[in-house]
């Protein structure tokens, strides 16, 4: 026997006549997408230039259309997505990579 609740959350009986509580349904018609960000690829080619400026390269571009980016001393590796979720995502990226490894840091490390 199966129940349904307004949160289309299935409930099953149990033999005992306990409940076994399932993990909800989404019917396809109210799942969303991620909208992607508008001008990513502007957002994406100007985090390129300014990691640039720190000695990263773009090493490859996948099938996908990801950029796998070395460092300037070899020992660092990082992929920048396309279309990522967070809006925030090019600048968290460009602030880790030029604190892991950069040209011009002034610590000297």
């Amino acid at each position: 026997m199966t129940v349904v609740f307004r949160a289309l959350m299935h409930v099953e009986c149990t033999p005992t006549g306990g409940y076994l509580r399932q993990r909800p349904e989404i019917p396809w018609s109210t799942r969303r997408r991620h909208t992607p960000v508008s001008g990513q690829s502007a957002e994406r080619d100007a985090a390129v230039g300014e990691v640039a400026l720190h000695g990263w390269t773009v090493a490859r571009e996948t099938t996908r259309g990801y950029y796998v980016m070395h460092c300037g001393c070899g020992r660092h590796q990082t992929t920048v997505h396309k279309t990522p979720r967070l809006r925030n995502h090019f600048k968290n990226k460009v602030a880790w990579m030029i604190s892991q490894c950069s040209t011009q840091r002034k610590d000297g490390k």
